[in-house]
């Protein structure tokens, strides 16, 4: 019953009926139960959220739409669970106010809701896109977050929203940003002030390992040396 919902576990949660037999009778049984599971269980507080259980109809509660774990093995589920509830985290409802999520377990949990079939996925879950949305600035565990991009099948994303850190930690979209890993730290702090706007095109180098952006090396290249041959860089 309701009352005792929480007593259920996600096992007991996890139902999905056979959508095919040989039997007509036995298939619309099937169908019959699937339909009651997905109208009466999303009201069911069966979700643990802190210290207590909430259900999925509250509309505080989101889950992570399978866009997040789909295209992940089990062991990068479990290496990139954390980064994906820090982030998800970040997305607020229409009315400003932070979403609820289960503190463990949240891939099981959002696998199990998915399962239900209740074709109600705005309402339930978070989106990857969701959160590239949400991201304001280059904050902890960015440089995870953007692997967890790259391994999970949703690098397009960095060309949708600024998500990758130039040299000065500002975020830009992927077609924004250009190699500079031949410039040093030392060159660069030389040389930032009269880059003018390619200053702001340089990938962050600690961030190579995320994705490709543009090659302008000789571009670069070739007006640090007009600008150093004009003096420009001298003290």
């Amino acid at each position: 019953t309701p009352e005792h919902a929480k007593e259920l576990g996600i096992q007991m949660c996890q139902a999905a009926f056979v959508e095919v037999s040989d039997n007509e009778e036995t298939q619309r049984f099937y169908k019959e139960m699937q339909e009651l599971w997905k109208q009466e269980l999303p009201k069911w507080k069966v979700i643990p959220v802190g210290d207590e259980w909430l259900c999925v109809d509250d509309e505080r509660v989101r889950l992570l739409h399978p866009d997040f774990y789909s295209k992940l093995t089990p062991e990068l589920c479990e290496k990139y669970e954390p980064v994906m509830a820090q982030y998800a985290a970040m997305v607020t409802r229409d009315d400003g106010e932070q979403i609820l999520m289960p503190q463990k377990d949240l891939i099981a949990w959002s696998r199990t809701v998915d399962r239900w079939q209740c074709d109600r996925n705005a309402e339930f879950f978070v989106t990857v896109a969701d959160v590239c949305e949400a991201i304001k600035d280059n904050g902890e565990n960015l440089h995870t977050f953007l692997m967890f991009l790259k391994d999970s099948g949703n690098e397009k994303l960095m060309d949708e929203y600024a998500l990758l850190p130039n040299r000065k930690g500002d975020l830009r979209l992927r077609n924004a940003l250009c190699y500079g890993d031949f410039v040093t730290d030392e060159v660069y702090e030389l040389v930032k002030i009269i880059m003018g706007d390619d200053d702001a095109k340089m990938f962050d180098p600690e961030y190579m390992d995320v994705c490709t952006v543009s090659i302008q090396r000789m571009i670069f290249r070739k007006r640090l040396e007009i600008q150093s041959s004009n003096g420009v860089t001298r003290r």
